[in-house]
């Protein structure tokens, strides 16, 4: 599998088969999109189509590339859905793409930083009891927090902030006065390409923290357009069983360690790119990197334990692969 090398970011060729395939999925996805519509109302199918063939080309990637339209599309295949809502997001994010078409908007830059928008909370609501928008103070120091972690990952692992910029639609700060003091970051495979920064103000989220944050959300996307996308787990059915994590001792899901092992893996990486290239001090990097080759250090098959039936071949496989990787650059280091 080209995925592991391609994690310690110096694959050419496999970034840009993986980015050409997130690309294909997105434009795959407003096109169910537009059919599901379509079947419903002729009227309002034909008029996204007219919508659609006034856009430029960089607009309506952007449109396919919403985070919301996967939720939309996915949600309105289940009893629950409305099709009325696809429409109507559908429509609004047209209008929204022409205006910007219309200003000379060719492109957008990046990141985006949604802070208001009335599609940017994804899964929040399932994770805590209380949460808000993030406040002017944090609102303003945000974008240039955002710029010097993506230097930090130009810097030690090119690679790794063109995949972060690619697959990262928009960055969506909240705040959570239940955690009050921490921070933490998450995605949802619901919402691909948005990354949700929680508590990033007030200089609780340190620059590796976030240039972290970041990259550990791209690598999750990337697992969803690789080869291992839907092939964790034996039967492609997402791991409900709970194990412990080997680098945080926590209780977790078992597809989220299988992620973990990619993600985790990927940041080793990095931190060995920012020792190398100097843009993080010594000490702390090498904090960083035991702190990634942890998990590393047991036997998978101890790690899973009963759950190793469920686990798809090619991904045990894989994952020996990048054991044996860290163990061989520990040899060496």
């Amino acid at each position: 599998m080209t995925l592991e090398r391609f994690l310690r970011w110096d694959d050419d060729v496999a970034q840009s088969a993986y980015l050409a395939e997130y690309q294909r999925r997105a434009e795959q996805r407003l096109s169910s999109g537009l059919a599901i519509v379509q079947r419903h109302s002729d009227d309002l199918g034909g008029l996204l189509v007219s919508l659609l063939s006034t856009l430029p080309e960089a607009q309506v990637l952007r449109v396919a590339a919403a985070p919301e339209l996967e939720f939309q599309v996915r949600f309105c295949r289940t009893a629950d859905g409305s099709i009325e809502d696809l429409a109507g997001f559908l429509v609004s994010a047209f209008q929204q793409a022409l205006a910007q078409a219309e200003d000379g908007a060719d492109h957008v830059e990046w990141p985006q930083i949604d802070f208001d928008g009335p599609f940017n909370r994804g899964d929040a609501a399932n994770r805590f009891s209380k949460y808000s928008a993030l406040g002017a103070p944090g609102r303003g120091s945000l974008p240039a927090q955002i710029g010097d972690a993506m230097e930090l990952l130009e810097s030690a692992a090119p690679h790794g902030a063109h995949l972060t910029r690619a697959l990262t639609t928009v960055v969506v700060p909240i705040a959570v006065q239940e955690i009050d003091g921490r921070c933490g970051y998450f995605s949802s495979s619901w919402y691909p390409g948005r990354t949700v920064l929680v508590n990033p103000d007030a200089g609780r989220m340190s620059l590796e923290g976030l240039a972290a944050a970041l990259l550990h959300e791209a690598i999750h996307s990337l697992i969803d357009v690789s080869e291992l996308g839907g092939r964790l787990v034996a039967g492609g059915v997402e791991g409900s069983a709970r194990v412990e994590s080997p680098w945080t001792g926590s209780q977790i899901s078992l597809q989220s360690l299988l992620d973990a092992y990619f993600v985790w893996y990927g940041l080793l990486w990095l931190w060995r790119g920012a020792r190398e290239q100097g843009v993080v001090h010594p000490s702390k990097a090498d904090l960083l990197i035991l702190q990634c080759e942890r998990g590393f250090q047991a036997r998978f098959s101890d790690v899973v334990g009963n759950e190793l039936s469920s686990v798809h071949e090619a991904t045990r496989a894989a994952i020996e692969s990048l054991r044996n990787a860290v163990h061989h650059a520990v040899a060496v280091a």
